[in-house]
């Protein structure tokens, strides 16, 4: 320690020697004023020599220093929802088939079927109509009194000009006229309404000479068909010898609207 002490006074008395030999020495001894140049350098300690078979101890570090206020957490995102499953693809859409399609138009019904409507089948009304059901009624409309039909015919070539919406319903052995979808014509087979007559009395269980009797002479006779106009309606008796008693009698009778 005191070699080193003598070295830095040493260092002191020589830089103070050249600073007085400068210009800038000489001008500050006129002033009276001596200043000292720093030291070029700064001396260190000399470190200790090592004893052997010493081991070296760290110095304990200090305790990290928290801060007063923790810095503010970057907004964390949201967490994203798991993606929902795709959707299945639709099914695709089966067209009905043309054939199963007017199958479930109809029905079979044995040719004498009788309707289970309750009440009005067997009164026939030449300007309402007959068998229950009345002009100008829909396809619906008679299809709820007689079931669906066995069979249904289009704009047969019998009628010109052919139309699509000259529509018949076969039910057993009568059926139904319909001109966009409006109820024109009604045809009561005897197999189906035995019971059925006109407010006269006359029905099917009448013979040739009652209907004669009762309606008059027909306006025109075609093979063994008699037809009038009653009530600005056109009805056709059609004549056949009844299976049972052997007499001419209705088998058939058609109201058609004019």
């Amino acid at each position: 320690m005191t070699r080193a002490r003598t070295q830095l006074t040493a260092g002191w008395i020589i830089a103070g020697a050249l600073f007085m030999a400068s210009p800038a020495g000489a001008q500050d001894a006129g002033t009276n004023k001596v200043a000292l140049p720093a030291p070029a350098t700064t001396l260190k300690e000399p470190s200790k020599p090592a004893i052997p078979g010493a081991k070296s101890v760290p110095a304990p570090s200090a305790p990290d220093a928290k801060p007063l206020t923790e810095p503010a957490k970057p907004n964390a995102a949201p967490p994203t929802a798991a993606p929902a499953p795709p959707k299945p693809a639709p099914a695709p859409v089966q067209k009905p088939d043309y054939f199963e399609s007017i199958l479930n138009l109809v029905e079979n019904k044995p040719i004498g079927f009788t309707p289970k409507a309750a009440n009005g089948l067997d009164l026939i009304q030449p300007k309402s109509g007959a068998g229950g059901v009345s002009f100008d009624q829909s396809m619906s409309d008679v299809i709820q009194i007689w079931g669906k039909p066995h069979a249904i015919t289009m704009s047969t070539y019998d009628n010109e000009p052919l139309q699509a919406s000259d529509i018949t319903l076969h039910m057993g052995a009568s059926r139904f006229r319909f001109l966009n979808n409006k109820l024109v014509q009604i045809v009561l087979h005897r197999s189906n309404l035995p019971n059925a007559a006109f407010a006269s009395g006359i029905g099917f269980d009448a013979t040739e000479e009652q209907v004669l009797a009762k309606m008059g002479k027909p306006e025109s006779k075609r093979g063994n068909t008699l037809e009038y106009r009653i009530e600005g309606t056109s009805v056709k008796i059609q004549l056949a010898k009844h299976f049972k008693t052997g007499a001419v009698s209705p088998i058939a009778i058609t109201l058609s609207k004019n």
